[in-house]
């Protein structure tokens, strides 16, 4: 690690639900603003319940952050909560949940997030991930959702029918979906199958355009770089981080072990020149991807939390100096802020 980098805990949270997700807004002027998603498995009855938890992080003129809740709403168990990238108009975030729905909630005018719509994308699995495609390309956006049976769909909202993709992804859970945000027909996934494929929506999708088997468990993170054209990096139970040349699929330009299964990964907003990985049992790393060699440096870590590191996200706020994080963990029920210096 470079020692000129230093972390600092600043606050935490208790979500007394066990927490698996984490996510800023990345549209101005609300970029102070995250959500946190939370998963609890109750005994009696047996059902998977959730909650949708919406705060606003502020900076005094001393420098100190401060942390206030606005907003939580029960759901179902939440398994991932993505953001939707617009230059304009209120910002709008999708959760998908243990009943297989993906729900669209929209900021209102307000300050507090109500549901919009309810979309049934796996009528007997979970649904695991999702993500949107406006990353780059904020026209006709689409949501790319994975589930537990294995299956990918996409969700047109600009269709009436919303569902206009459905296939058989993977042998068994798909952990992980994501869209290349600069050619939004291909669209990624990684499943318990150990194997991490692209699939082209433009073509038929009985077989992937491209399967890999560089990651030697399941593949359960892929992002997109939205300000490097053609990096992809993927992650996996198997502990390493992978960094790809969408370009040259055959074998990935970067692997570094981060001792931990990589459960998220997240490019740094505005530059994409830092990684951010929520590493499960090794809690939290940035990766230094200003020049990607073959393995890539760690410059900073954060091991706050006592349970796996599941959520993680960078703020998007370019006035505060320094990389202000917001990470969470599953069975301490922890949502931390930290920042790097």
């Amino acid at each position: 690690m470079d020692a000129t980098v230093e972390v600092s805990s600043l606050l935490q949270y208790d979500t007394e639900f066990t927490a698996d997700s984490v996510e800023w807004c990345p549209v101005h002027p609300w970029q102070n603003l995250f959500i946190c998603g939370t998963y609890q498995l109750t005994d009696e009855p047996r059902k998977r319940i959730g909650r949708l938890f919406l705060f606003s992080a502020d900076q005094s003129a001393g420098g100190d952050f401060s942390l206030r809740l606005i907003q939580q709403i029960d759901v179902a168990a939440i398994l991932d909560v993505k953001w939707r990238q617009c230059a304009a108009g209120n910002p709008m975030c999708g959760i998908v949940d243990a009943a297989g729905n993906l729900q669209l909630h929209q900021l209102t005018d307000g300050g507090i997030l109500q549901l919009q719509e309810s979309i049934s994308v796996s009528e007997e699995g979970l649904a695991l991930s999702l993500d949107w495609s406006t990353g780059v390309q904020q026209e006709n956006p689409r949501i790319a959702v994975s589930d537990s049976k294995g299956c990918v769909s996409i969700v047109d909202l600009e269709e009436s029918d919303r569902v206009s993709h459905h296939w058989k992804a993977h042998d068994y859970e798909a952990w992980i979906c994501a869209f290349d945000y600069h050619n939004t027909s291909h669209v990624f996934s990684g499943g318990d199958d150990c194997k991490l494929k692209l699939w082209d929506l433009r073509m038929s999708l009985e077989t992937a355009a491209w399967t890999s088997r560089k990651h030697s468990m399941g593949v359960c993170s892929i992002q997109s770089c939205v300000h490097r054209e053609h990096l992809l990096a993927t992650g996996s139970y198997d502990e390493h981080v992978l960094i790809w040349d969408t370009r040259q699929l055959k074998r990935p330009l970067s692997d570094t072990h981060v001792g931990g299964g990589v459960w998220r990964l997240k490019w740094k907003p505005h530059d994409g020149l830092r990684l951010l990985a929520a590493c499960m049992h090794n809690g939290f790393h940035v990766l230094d991807c200003t020049e990607i060699s073959d393995e890539q440096r760690i410059e900073a870590s954060f091991k706050e939390h006592s349970s796996l590191a599941y959520g993680a996200d960078w703020c998007y706020v370019q006035d505060w100096k320094n990389n202000l994080f917001a990470s969470c963990s599953f069975y301490d029920h922890l949502m931390c802020l930290w920042q790097t210096t």
